[in-house]
């Protein structure tokens, strides 16, 4: 069976050629914040606006 999940870390990360040209859209379109979502380690959902120069 073909292995669906990353083994190094290389595969895991985004590929940088998307993640700018994404980010480059996002700032034509005036956005300004991007929310960062996640759940931790007790299961609770959290969010934290971040400024969309941070995006990478």
């Amino acid at each position: 069976m073909a292995n669906i999940y990353p083994t190094l870390m290389s595969e895991a990360l985004p590929d940088k050629k998307r993640v700018n040209e994404a980010k480059a859209k996002l700032e034509k379109a005036g956005v300004k914040y991007i929310l960062s979502c996640w759940i931790d380690l007790l299961g609770i959902p959290k969010t934290k606006p971040i400024p969309i120069s941070e995006f990478e």
